[in-house]
Order: C-alpha cells, then sequence, then structure tokens
C-alpha cells in the first residue's frame, strides 16, 4: 500500500508533531486533485504532469463554451495520465484497491448557474474497491 503526505492547502500537514500522511481513498483525492491543479510542464522531470486547466479558462479570447471544452479535456486527460502512472507504479509497488483507479466516471466542466464567472469542475473516478470517488474545485474567470 502507498501513501503520500498530507496536504493542507498545499502545505505538508503535521498532526501530533509528526507528518501527516494519507492512504486508499483520501490519498486517491489528494492525488487527482494535486495532477488537475497543477500547471502542465512545471515539472521539469515529468513535463506530463500536470493540466492546463486554468489556462483553458482564465484570460483567453476564446468562445465560454469552446474554453469550457478544452478545460475538460485537459481534466480527462490530466486523469488519464494519473491512471497510466498508478499502472506503472503498480509494477514496482502494491497500491491498495481504494487508491487504485480502474475507470473514469465523468468530468465536469461548466459555469456556475448563478453567477457565470465562476466555473466548476468535477473529476469523478471509480476506485478497483468499486467505489466512487470525486474531487470538486472551483474557477474565478
Amino acid at each position: 500500500m502507498s501513501f503520500d503526505l498530507k496536504l493542507d492547502e498545499g502545505d505538508i500537514r503535521i498532526e501530533d508533531g509528526d507528518l501527516a500522511v494519507v492512504y486508499d481513498t483520501d490519498k486517491l483525492t489528494q492525488d487527482l486533485l494535486k495532477i488537475i491543479i497543477t500547471p502542465l510542464n512545471s515539472n521539469p522531470v515529468h513535463p506530463w504532469y500536470g493540466s492546463n486547466v486554468g489556462l483553458a479558462l482564465i484570460g483567453n479570447t476564446f468562445d465560454l463554451d469552446f474554453g469550457l471544452e478544452a478545460a475538460r479535456a485537459q481534466v480527462s486527460t490530466a486523469v488519464d495520465n494519473l491512471l497510466r502512472m498508478q499502472l506503472a507504479q503498480s509494477q514496482e509497488q502494491i497500491l491498495s484497491p481504494a487508491e487504485s483507479i480502474l475507470s473514469i466516471k465523468d468530468i465536469y466542466v461548466n459555469t456556475n448557474a448563478t453567477d457565470r464567472r465562476v466555473v466548476e469542475i468535477k473529476a469523478s473516478v471509480i476506485s478497483a474497491a468499486l467505489t466512487v470517488t470525486d474531487v470538486r474545485f472551483t474557477v474565478s474567470l
């Protein structure tokens, strides 16, 4: 079973004087969020890690519907990359079923019904434990 350091709003979390870690579903949730919000090409060792979801939405001159579809494609590619990364990792390390992506259930990117300047993003995956894990966040235009 793998683990990762627990992040709290981008900072490493300390609990009872020790570095906090995440496992299973909490790790999958954190892994999904990290790969989606990390800017693509920001890791020189793994330039494929991340997405340009923010660039697809913020400061572009595209039609909003085109920008939303581009953002959806960015999120989908990032989740696919995480799935491929997990498959490679599982060759060397045991991953728990709860942290392993079995399939992508849904990628949702759309404007908020009340405020069209806010874009709601949701990635939903099915784990190998046959549970659904969702990450949700918003981007303000």
